[in-house]
């Protein structure tokens, strides 16, 4: 049985979610980020589990959350009032 594409778009919407944590955890602790991330990470790997399908539980990227605090902060610091601009990084980010 095939995921199609459904599951894709709740991956995408997921790691949107997760980068918009790590956006507002900027000045937290590194122990609240990580309750933090089990606060995402625990339902939704719940409910990949409940599926039965054998998809993998999600697990959190420190690389990928440091680039996109760091992002953040770039362009929370530009003059430009934080307009919409990709990072040309190696992550993908769906800002429109």
């Amino acid at each position: 049985m095939g995921f199609g594409l459904r599951p894709r778009i709740l991956i995408h919407i997921l790691v949107i979610s997760l980068t918009a944590s790590s956006i507002v955890n900027v000045a937290q602790s590194q122990s609240t980020a990580a309750s933090t991330a089990d606060e995402y990470l625990t339902p939704h790997n719940d409910a990949r589990a409940g599926l039965n399908q054998g998809i993998p539980s999600l697990t959190w990227d420190t690389t990928l959350e440091s680039y996109a605090t760091d992002w953040a902060a770039t362009r929370a610091s530009a003059s430009d009032d934080c307009a919409l601009i990709h990072s040309g990084g190696p992550y993908g980010e769906n800002i429109y």
